[in-house]
């Protein structure tokens, strides 16, 4: 009864409640099934193509992404999501996004990339073992760190700022030198090969406001954008889902009829992106629900509130 209570003033603030999205969502049997599929291939070492959602402002992009999140934490896979923005987090600076990733990073029940550590080690040797199995990095290398310090001394492994800098990414943020962005983009992938060591699959990523690209200060902002794009879909162990209206779509159409791809500052992962968009990704059209779906979500509703506070339906 506490949960339906809890559902009922969320939706009244006009809020899907995070642990009933399944509950209130309708009409997304085609993005659920398409989304799981995913993360079954995920955990079985694939990385199936992108998923792109698209629509126009309202139409529930956002609710899509938020869905695939909990379908693929159900599933037993890692899940983050980042809303873009072009001033405070733009695509081309990816290490303002891997921050995001590591306080929202949802897996085996925990959230975080802190608290998901900290449970890991745990068990030391299980830890090494998986930690073994990947390429190494900045990240693996201090997961090793922290953990070897927790078995020596807690306190010092819980404050050890360096080491934790990296884990979180605070260490990357303050700047948008190109070596940042790089070590970024190589930090997304340590993580995503670490989750599928630790038997999690690897890292559903989503990415939402996608069209905020055009909002870039030039074309060379967007031809790191792309890049940034192109270097998400090439890695392992890692399914990328895009949110964006038409207008990103349009922006890509553009550049390509500019001859952006043939531009000599544009990187192999961002010509690669640019040659495959949109035809290389499976691509899911939100919208409104029909009359029986409607029907039927207000029976979800209707059956919520009567769980909650305990009268029965007509």
């Amino acid at each position: 009864m506490a949960n339906e209570r809890a559902a009922i003033r969320a939706l009244r603030s006009g809020i899907v409640p995070e642990l009933d999205l399944g509950l209130f969502s309708v009409g997304l049997g085609t993005f659920e099934l398409l989304v799981s599929s995913r993360v079954q291939e995920l955990k079985a070492g694939r990385s199936g193509r992108p998923i792109v959602v698209t629509g126009e402002w309202g139409c529930g992009k956002s609710h899509c992404l938020a869905l695939a999140g909990s379908i693929a934490i159900g599933a037993g896979a890692g899940f983050a999501g980042v809303t873009l923005n072009a001033r405070s987090t733009p695509l081309n600076y990816p290490q303002r996004v891997y921050p995001q990733i590591a306080s929202r990073l949802g897996a085996a029940g925990v959230k975080g990339i802190r608290e998901l550590a900290l449970g890991w080690m745990a068990d030391p040797v299980a830890l090494h073992r998986a930690l073994s199995a990947t390429r190494g990095g900045e990240l693996v290398w201090a997961l090793r760190r922290v953990s070897t310090l927790m078995q020596e001394d807690a306190i010092r492994a819980l404050e050890a700022p360096a080491d934790w800098a990296t884990l979180l990414g605070s260490d990357l943020c303050w700047a948008d030198y190109a070596y940042k962005r790089d070590r970024a983009l190589a930090r997304i992938s340590q993580l995503a090969s670490v989750l599928h060591a630790k038997g999690l699959g690897g890292l559903v990523f989503a990415l939402d406001e996608l069209e905020t690209a055009a909002q870039l200060w030039n074309v060379r902002s967007r031809a790191t954008a792309y890049h940034v794009l192109g270097s998400l879909l090439r890695m392992p162990h890692l399914v990328v889902i895009l949110a964006a209206t038409e207008r990103f779509d349009r922006l890509v159409r553009a550049d390509v009829g500019n001859g952006l791809q043939a531009q000599p500052f544009v990187t192999d992962e961002g010509a690669e992106f640019l040659r495959t968009w949109p035809a290389g990704y499976e691509t899911f059209r939100t919208r409104e629900p029909g009359p029986v779906e409607a029907r039927n979500l207000c029976h979800r509703i209707a059956s919520t509130y009567s769980v909650a506070h305990g009268f029965k339906l007509a």
